[in-house]
């Protein structure tokens, strides 16, 4: 009768400990997904490279997408043709971060901003299936 208790007592924990278990990877998995949700701009959330709480942010405006795209290729970017907008960062971290966007009074696109504006507090942040960290559109300079 002892015996019988004593596994039955090993089983039960067993199971209940797998249960516990279970439910901690499960929850951790939903943490993760949240946290990997795609953005309308088509890229998830990834390990950041600095976190910052305050950054002073400098914004210049162009007329065009095409003046743009000329500024983000004389910045060095590899696929300047496909920029909306870029962020450059101070090397210093604490400097101020330069958002380059199109004047929204010409092309209202409030995500770009938002999103390069990510890049001031949190420096290359962003996963996109292909795409490196190297390749998104902020620099340190």
């Amino acid at each position: 009768m002892i015996r019988l208790s004593l596994t039955f007592s090993a089983i039960l924990a067993f199971f209940l400990g797998g249960v516990v278990l279970g439910w901690l990877i499960s929850d951790m998995r939903s943490i993760n997904e949240q946290r990997q949700v795609m953005g309308p701009d088509k890229y998830t959330f990834g390990e950041p490279q600095y976190v910052k709480d305050y950054s002073y942010i400098r914004i210049v405006k162009y007329n065009t997408f095409a003046a743009l795209a000329l500024s983000a290729r004389q910045h060095g970017f590899k696929r300047w043709q496909a920029v909306r907008a870029f962020a450059i960062q101070d090397p210093s971290i604490v400097g101020p971060c330069t958002v380059h966007i199109v004047d929204p009074q010409v092309s209202y696109h409030p995500d770009y901003f938002g999103h390069e504006s990510l890049h001031c507090f949190y420096g290359n942040w962003h996963r996109n299936a292909g795409v490196k960290n190297e390749e998104v559109q902020i620099e340190v300079k």
